[in-house]
């Protein structure tokens, strides 16, 4: 696995458990006035913290892959249908950086590239190949921090 979908594994099973911890306090407050919402929201969270967090974001980290070539970039996603997609360089119009407090501290980012035809998101990719691919493509880069 490479060293940006490891760590952006990691900033997703974080992001996890804030949002579980948060969901099943809630379930718990709502156990003392509606037992019955509370133990269906409690019930849901787990099912979907299962569900997610064991399979889905893992797999889908682990058959992630982003590279860098020479003309060219290369990234290979998908959980259930996997895809690849091969972007000359040149086809680039804008890239926009996607930085969350969480991914600096791992040293990550997510990028948008918006093509004549649509976009392609990067999931996850170090903050060094995000530089060299704004400098590779010559295409206009936006940063956002959110």
């Amino acid at each position: 696995m490479h060293s940006s979908a490891r760590k952006g594994l990691l900033v997703w099973q974080i992001r996890m458990v804030i949002a579980a911890f948060i969901l099943l306090l809630l379930s718990l407050e709502l156990l003392k006035d509606l037992p019955i919402y509370g133990l269906v929201l409690g019930i849901l969270t787990l099912a979907l913290l299962a569900f997610f967090g064991l399979f889905y974001i893992p797999t889908y980290f682990k058959r992630y892959h982003f590279a860098l070539q020479r003309d060219t970039i290369l990234l290979r996603t998908g959980v259930f249908v996997r895809r690849v997609t091969v972007l000359p360089y040149e086809r680039m119009i804008m890239m926009t950086k996607i930085e969350t407090p969480l991914m600096a501290v791992f040293g990550i980012c997510a990028a948008v590239i918006t093509l004549p035809g649509g976009r392609l998101w990067i999931a996850a990719l170090m903050q060094s190949e995000a530089t060299r691919l704004s400098s590779l493509a010559g295409a206009e880069v936006r940063h956002e921090t959110v």
